[in-house]
């Protein structure tokens, strides 16, 4: 097990929620299981500003993103692409892959 729960290595729980697909239900994605959308239906009961949030940190996260690339700071493997070309933030791991990907090597490579 790691610290979040999962167990090590490639195996997914579908019936233990996970913070990044949480996160990912939140941002309206489709790569999340029944307990993740449960626990931010429980989480947006609580604290309804979280679902503002989620939003806001995305937006800060594709800023900086964008921010760095124009100052040609390029690295591959954090889905940057050189100046000037169009980018993708991919997450990858099997805890937000798709469970039909999970697994498949190349799945994070920036477009």
């Amino acid at each position: 097990m790691t610290g979040s729960g999962q167990p090590a290595g490639d195996e997914i729980r579908a019936d233990i929620s996970h913070p990044a697909r949480v996160y990912d239900y939140l941002l309206g994605g489709k790569d999340n299981f029944a307990a993740e959308r449960e626990a931010a239906e429980w989480v947006l009961r609580v604290v309804p500003e979280m679902l503002d949030a989620a939003r806001e940190s995305r937006h800060f996260l594709v800023r900086a993103v964008r921010f760095m690339s124009h100052l040609g700071i390029r690295r591959r493997s954090a889905g940057l692409t050189p100046p000037g070309h169009h980018f993708k933030i991919i997450p990858n791991g099997p805890v937000v892959t798709p469970p039909g990907r999970a697994g498949r090597r190349g799945c994070g490579r920036s477009r």
